[in-house]
């Protein structure tokens, strides 16, 4: 048999194992940024399959001993070009902004978002957060696959 059959019929055996590994399956990942005045923890996925709902979590916290006014908070129009159905909760102030409000010593708020890849595509970008005192940002990947 010539090897390049000897190949292909090796990759072929191999594809039905890394799918039982996860290799081709859906998968999240999570970055944080800190500052003195602010956390930013962001859950996020990092593959997704085409049409299927999957979700980001964006907390936002004031570790400091002051209150954080006008806290804002921003994601990059190029990460979620390849998104489709966007789902914010709270609802968006306006294109990919949200205006989160006054967030007290020690508390934090948390921003959730629905969202369906609709193009297949690796999309990346921020999640940013900004108030009166300064701004921080994690960058974001995700790979959307058939």
């Amino acid at each position: 048999m010539p090897a390049l059959q000897l190949l292909g019929l090796a990759i072929i055996a191999l594809l039905p194992a890394l799918a039982i590994l996860g290799v081709f399956g859906p998968s999240a990942g999570e970055a944080r940024a800190v500052t003195e005045d602010l956390e930013l923890h962001v859950r996020y996925p990092t593959r997704v399959r085409l049409n299927l709902a999957e979700r980001i979590e964006v907390r936002i916290r004031n570790p400091g001993p002051h209150p954080l006014e006008n806290v804002t908070v921003t994601f990059s129009a190029d990460y979620l070009a390849g998104f489709s159905q966007l789902l914010f909760t709270p609802p968006l102030s306006s294109a990919y902004h949200l205006n989160v409000g006054p967030i007290a010593p020690g508390r934090s708020a948390l921003i959730t978002a629905e969202l369906r890849g609709e193009e297949f595509g690796v999309y990346q970008g921020e999640v940013a957060a900004s108030t009166d005192r300064g701004r921080t940002a994690v960058a974001l990947r995700t790979t959307v696959f058939p």
